[in-house]
């Protein structure tokens, strides 16, 4: 928030109709609770990514608090674009569905990506050289910022033993809510949108609203 107090509310001020954007990952509690705090420390972490690689940094955004985060969008559109859906509307769209298709799995060795775990799970004989190559695979942990390809094996073979057994996921839930910003009313839109999002009632809604 300190961000949006000063360096951010600049360039803030510079955005054509700037639309203030609060999203929430409804669910990051019960995960804590469920899985663990690294677990979901790693999905912040893969959120953030996922986020960045579709707005491309060209947004201001920053964590907010907790599990709340604020991304803030230029609505360029002109009277002639009316009956067409607001290009941020639609980036936002693709963010949520993104976003809720992350797939994360615990297990003893770490937080890994579903989809890694499947690669080598999957894997050959002959795609023993594609595995090789997976050397910057993500191992998903503080701790460490590269996974052994061998104790990814272990992994997936154990996940493999265990395959009749249903697998359980940890997936983020998004809740948005957004509102044009006037000038020197930023608190205040901030705190209206954390207020819907923190509301009981609005709890696990899992939409985008436009206060």
């Amino acid at each position: 928030m300190e961000y949006l107090q000063t360096e951010g509310k600049i360039l803030l001020e510079k955005h054509i109709r700037p639309q203030i954007v609060m999203f929430r990952i409804d669910n990051l509690e019960e995960i804590n609770e469920q899985f663990s705090r690294q677990a979901g420390n790693v999905l912040i972490t893969e959120v953030t990514k996922k986020i960045l690689s579709i707005t491309k940094g060209d947004n201001i955004f920053i964590r907010y608090m907790g599990p709340k985060f604020i991304i803030i969008f230029e609505d360029k559109e002109t009277n002639e674009d009316i009956q067409k859906e607001k290009e941020y509307m639609t980036i936002l769209k693709n963010i949520k569905e993104a976003v809720e298709n992350i797939k994360l799995v615990q297990t003893e060795q770490g937080i890994f990506k579903k989809e890694y775990l499947d690669i080598i799970k999957n894997a050959s004989e002959e795609d023993k050289d594609m595995i090789d190559e997976l050397d910057d695979l993500d191992m998903l942990d503080d701790t460490s910022d590269i996974a052994e390809i061998e104790e990814i094996e272990d992994i997936a073979e154990e996940n493999q033993n265990d395959q009749d057994s249903e697998e359980i996921y940890i997936i983020p839930r998004l809740n948005i809510a957004l509102k044009e910003y006037d000038k020197g009313s930023l608190e205040n839109i901030c705190r209206k949108l954390e207020s819907y999002l923190d509301s009981e009632g609005n709890r696990g809604k899992s939409e985008i609203v436009v206060l």
